[in-house]
């Protein structure tokens, strides 16, 4: 019996069971007999199939025929051969492609699972059950128009006829409704799961607003306080005064549940959810996401002056991680899954983001995108969400640029409807359900925006109906809190956001 796993014979299409490995043909069984009996059988190698599965995800250089493409260029992401690496990716960092292969496709395969049996069976009952209220609503607008249709009449009968029907009418009008869809909050967290798990964006955007009354769009003379735990009148759960510093241009939120705020002039704090001041640090950094918090308690910072990330230890040691040689840091992250680092970098009017080892090693630079143009002006706040993505705050682009863990460029978002034109992001960080938080700092509209994973806008978070004026920095603690800086002024406050 034929399997999804068959390959067919090279002439015949019949399931193939060997390899001739010195043609690189796939045979079946007769093929394979008639192949050797008119050729040199000492010249041609011939296996089993089965034997070498593992060559069958092979390729050959285009460049240099005949050689195996046994390498996955990170930096370029295409695979090459051995004489590839010292021609044209000298420096490059390498990873096995037979084992990228491999696990790009039980990737693939893992989606056409989920997908087949899981998703599309909720998706096809989520609609029945949609068309069903459809046909609902259609049966209540065919007898609103036919009592429209019956007042019309009406209005055109004897004085005496007309109010005898408004008496009848009087007395009827309780029965006459206009049609409704119920909110139902376990339809709701059943599209948001559905959401989250598929990338079906579209539908699953319209259906949820069918369901739960959401619309697709934003007023932010209207924001949404009700995703704030407190609801709108008392949002804020906690209000921190900053000392130190003169304003909260960046926030690292630490695991024990301390925070390091930073001005706009380098200078560093860690205090307490009281406000007690910890430790102090004079630093070299600018105004932007130049610190980070590692998983280890220790703090990363940029040096613009010395163009190097250094380290705080937790024995308030300093010491220099990695140099950027020309490129000047702007600002820097820690990963929580492996302790890389990723550091944005601008040199004249050039920009990347780096990945290095925790050790500083260089991994992979990004600039640009598949068609070689410019991805960034300026990186000026970092943060990796749960799905390994870059996504990086570009003021000058007046952008949020997401990146894959390979660096590839996933999507662009360039704000909500509801900006009335102006973007300009700032603070940018994740929480534990892969949503993208972003500070608008556009002077006449600010505000705190939630994105989901494949950067479809979702809500306000905040706006200036909650005291936004200058939203400048925010991050996600591992408690789920928000804590959001502005630039005038040297307090946070704190939030608990409930999806």
């Amino acid at each position: 019996m034929e399997t999804e796993e068959d390959v067919g014979c090279r002439f015949c299409k019949k399931v193939a069971k060997f390899n001739c490995q010195s043609c690189n043909y796939i045979l079946c069984r007769t093929c394979k007999n008639r192949h050797l009996k008119y050729r040199d059988i000492d010249d041609h190698y011939v296996v089993q199939l089965k034997d070498v599965k593992k060559e069958l995800m092979e390729e050959r250089c285009p460049t240099h025929r005949g050689k195996l493409m046994e390498l996955f260029c990170k930096k370029c992401i295409i695979p090459v051969c051995s004489s590839c690496v010292t021609e044209k990716h000298n420096g490059h960092v390498f990873g096995d492609f037979s084992a990228i292969y491999s696990t790009a496709l039980d990737f693939l395969k893992q989606k056409i699972f989920t997908i087949k049996k899981e998703l599309l069976p909720k998706c096809q009952s989520s609609l029945q059950a949609l068309q069903k209220k459809e046909h609902t609503i259609q049966n209540q607008i065919a007898k609103l128009t036919d009592t429209v249709n019956e007042y019309e009449k009406q209005l055109n009968g004897d004085p005496s006829d007309v109010i005898s029907f408004y008496k009848a009418c009087k007395t009827e009008d309780k029965e006459l409704s206009l049609p409704e869809i119920k909110k139902n909050e376990q339809d709701k967290t059943m599209f948001q799961k559905l959401y989250k798990s598929t990338q079906l964006d579209q539908y699953i955007r319209l259906a949820a607003a069918a369901q739960s009354g959401l619309t697709g769009t934003s007023n932010h003379a209207s924001p949404r306080p009700g995703y704030l735990e407190e609801g709108d009148n008392s949002a804020v759960n906690n209000e921190i005064k900053v000392p130190v510093v003169k304003s909260a241009h960046h926030i690292s939120c630490t695991q024990d549940g301390n925070v390091w705020v930073s001005d706009n002039v380098g200078n560093l704090v860690l205090m307490d959810m009281s406000g007690n001041s910890l430790v102090k640090l004079a630093t070299n950094g600018g105004d932007e996401g130049f610190h980070s918090v590692t998983t280890k308690g220790e703090l990363i910072f940029t040096d613009k002056v010395n163009k190097c990330v250094k380290r705080l230890n937790n024995h308030n040691d300093v010491d220099t991680i990695l140099k950027t040689g020309h490129w000047k840091p702007t600002c820097v992250f820690s990963s929580p899954k492996n302790l890389d680092i990723f550091v944005g970098m601008v040199s004249d009017q050039y920009a990347k983001v780096g990945r290095f080892d925790k050790k500083g090693k260089a991994l992979m630079d990004i600039h640009s995108d598949s068609q070689g143009r410019a991805l960034l002006k300026y990186p000026l706040y970092l943060a990796e969400n749960i799905n390994s993505d870059i996504c990086v705050s570009d003021v000058n682009k007046h952008a949020v640029i997401v990146l894959d863990k390979l660096g590839r460029h996933r999507f662009t978002y360039k704000g909500d409807s509801g900006d009335n034109g102006g973007f300009w992001p700032h603070g940018i960080s994740t929480d534990d359900q892969g949503h993208i938080l972003v500070c608008n700092s556009y002077f006449s509209n600010p505000s705190v925006q939630m994105l989901d994973e494949n950067g479809v806008f979702l809500f306000i978070i905040l706006a200036k109906k909650h005291g936004l004026q200058k939203p400048r920095s925010l991050c996600v603690d591992s408690h789920q809190r928000l804590w959001v800086g502005q630039w005038h002024e040297n307090k946070v406050c704190v939030y608990k956001i409930t999806i």
